[in-house]
């Protein structure tokens, strides 16, 4: 589990005597050490995004389960369809098919949460980590901070961090003068200061079709606009509810996964850290 949790589950024991075994091990109670404890040992922002993409594979993981319940649902649908040999109430048989859909719409339901869940909480992951991994490399590299002596930083904000301003100037030029959300700015952004780019062309083609679904979701609840239509090479019906596979959705995950660890290695090399 590792030093950090295994630590802070030692220092929640003896603050926090639990009623019993099993309330200690709830889902809720271990999520809050674990978190505590990645916490309280200052992470770096690959930590930070390790932790966060891998609830995005839990996410995706429980996708997959409800997708077996579906496929069990499907069928034993076909089987109680084909009423032919079937002898018996017609009226049971119809209530047994009527019990069957309204599982098969909850967990259609369920797997569609889980699966556009997953790709909010993987870009979300990869926004963060470039941006607190830029706002780490302007703080502790004064050459790289140089490059920003135009921008304007609002007093308000430096009352704010209570005149702070050496620890918190990567995130004071960060926050105000940069989206991470435009991956063209953040690709020359990056090329601007490592010299190098952080993206290969494909890559970058395909990380701006993952960030239109992530917007699709967030957005307008997955429902397929002329707007998306046109900015992504997905062939989807205007009006209809954009859905993505199991399968395209662990690919956008590798993918993300795949460029900020490539990325991390590029950029501790170039900052000799």
């Amino acid at each position: 589990m590792g030093y950090y949790v295994e630590k802070e589950i030692v220092t929640h024991m003896k603050n926090n005597t639990p009623k019993s075994i099993t309330n200690f091990f709830s889902a809720e109670n271990l999520t809050k050490i674990v978190s505590d404890a990645q916490l309280s040992s200052n992470p770096t922002e690959i930590e930070i995004f390790d932790y966060n993409i891998l609830k995005s594979k839990i996410l995706l993981a429980s996708a997959a389960s409800i997708s077996d319940i579906l496929d069990k649902i499907d069928q034993k649908l076909a089987k109680q369809n084909d009423t032919s040999d079937v002898q018996g109430d017609k009226s049971a048989i119809q209530s047994i098919l009527d019990t069957l859909f309204k599982l098969a719409n909850t967990s259609a339901a369920s797997f569609l949460a889980y699966t556009e869940q997953t790709i909010v909480c993987a870009v979300t992951a990869f926004e963060t980590y470039f941006r607190d991994r830029l706002a780490t490399a302007i703080a502790t590299k004064p050459e790289i901070a140089k490059q920003f002596a135009d921008k304007d930083i609002k007093v308000k904000r430096i009352i704010e961090i209570n005149f702070d301003v050496r620890k918190e100037i990567g995130n004071l030029i960060v926050e105000k003068n940069m989206s991470f959300q435009n991956l063209d700015d953040v690709q020359n952004l990056y090329y601007k200061i490592f010299g190098k780019d952080v993206f290969e062309n494909r890559e970058l083609s395909y990380l701006k079709d993952i960030f239109e679904i992530r917007h699709l979701i967030v957005h307008r609840g997955s429902i397929v606009d002329r707007s998306f239509v046109s900015k992504t090479n997905k062939k989807a019906k205007i009006g209809t509810r954009f859905m993505l596979s199991r399968t395209e959705v662990a690919k956008m995950i590798q993918t993300i996964e795949k460029i900020v660890q490539r990325t991390e290695e590029m950029v501790s090399h170039k900052l000799g850290c």
